[in-house]
């Protein structure tokens, strides 16, 4: 057992390290006898149960147990092999687990390790996870090496947490690591929990073990238990968990009500919906390629000048001829045309009038609006008259 003395909280000290179990490597319990010689240990101790399993998620198919770790006040440390005994494993390792009923369990990161331990027989009277006290507390990192050096000042021998546990046998470097994984487990308790009774969550926290712990009893179908330790490691307390096309707030301390579900999120349009010109204008919800013709069709119909300066006849534009006349007749000369009448009526810009009465601006212009005719009246036609204060 270290005796080594907690850091101050807000104050960066040296962490202590911690290479090897104070009494050091225990034996590997194999064989049937073994094992039964670990839970004799472990009756013989006293208080709760520091608990913690390695698998071999990254090499294997299945999530079963390829070592445990046991660790109790005047019993020591004992490692258990549940899968080189030959034998069924939940019969072999029956002692064990009617040892373990009787107390508390100390888990790090509990709902990893609940249900490989419950396909061996093993499930937990009490449950305290010091993972997920370190997330109620608002702790930035809750992994074992930074709350152990955080609270306790020590510094873990950390390297084969995702090794291969299914091979065999075990060198000795990890099963020393194995050993420290609950060697301070049951101080880094004690110490998680003064923190959460000065922040008052420890009812909070208790609640809480107590739902990892039925949803470990009842093969945590029902709800599982990850997802209340995934967010609410943040101080202003749960976050929202994404479920597919909406979002909930998961309420772990009412588990017999059901969480408000919000209103889900628009479902993503496929792909070309909102390319221009896929919808008809007249649906009024996409763009309106037409609305230059339309315009120009319900515009009354211009009139060209046929005459000279003077103003002469005005006949209808037709299509095709007015086009193939103002080609015959030269760039701009409608336009002229039209200029020379307005010019004569004094009417518009560039006419007599309104040069002498608002004077010419910088591109020959009036500076001021011109004063039109009554024949035209600022339309632009072709029927020009001099206006009746002219």
């Amino acid at each position: 057992m270290c005796n080594a003395a907690p850091a101050q909280r807000g104050v960066q000290a040296e962490p202590t390290p911690l290479l090897h179990p104070a009494e050091g490597v225990p034996e590997l319990s194999a064989t049937v006898g073994e094992i039964a010689a670990a839970a004799e240990l472990l009756a013989g101790g006293h208080g709760p149960f520091a608990v913690d399993a390695e698998r071999a998620s990254g090499f294997r198919y299945s999530n079963r147990a390829y070592l445990i770790q046991i660790r109790r006040a005047g019993a020591g440390t004992v490692l258990i092999d549940p899968v080189s005994h030959g034998s069924d494993p939940a019969a072999v390792l029956r002692p064990v687990a009617e040892v373990l009923a009787g107390d508390e369990w100390i888990l790090h990161a509990a709902d990893q390790d609940l249900p490989c331990l419950a396909e061996v027989g093993m499930r937990p009277p009490a449950l305290y996870d010091t993972e997920l006290a370190g997330r109620l507390a608002g702790f930035e990192r809750v992994n074992l090496a930074a709350m152990v050096q955080r609270l306790l000042g020590l510094s873990l021998a950390k390297g084969h947490g995702a090794a291969d546990w299914s091979k065999r046998p075990l060198p000795a470097a990890w099963l020393n690591y194995a050993a420290l994984d609950v060697e301070v487990l049951i101080e880094l308790r004690a110490a998680i929990a003064s923190v959460l009774a000065e922040q008052g969550k420890t009812r909070w926290a208790t609640e809480e073990f107590e739902y990892l712990r039925a949803s470990a009893v009842r093969g945590g179908a029902e709800h599982p238990p990850r997802s209340l330790a995934t967010h609410v490691g943040h101080p202003s307390g749960p976050r929202p968990a994404r479920t597919g096309r909406g979002s909930r707030v998961v309420d772990r301390t009412r588990p017999d009500r059901p969480a408000p579900r919000h209103r889900p999120r628009p479902r993503p349009a496929r792909f070309g919906h909102h390319r221009r010109g896929d919808r008809r204008p007249e649906d009024g919800r996409g763009p309106d390629r037409f609305a230059g013709v339309r315009r120009a069709q319900a515009a009354p119909q211009r009139r060209d000048l046929a005459g000279g300066a003077g103003g002469g006849q005005a006949q209808p534009r037709a299509r095709g001829r007015g086009r193939a006349a103002q080609r015959a007749a030269g760039p701009g000369a409608v336009g002229q045309a039209q200029t020379a009448g307005r010019r004569a009526a004094g009417c518009g810009p560039g006419s007599a009038g309104g040069v002498v009465a608002a004077g010419v601006g910088a591109r020959g212009e009036p500076d001021l609006p011109p004063t039109w005719c009554d024949g035209c009246a600022g339309t632009g036609t072709a029927d020009h008259r001099p206006t009746a204060s002219g």
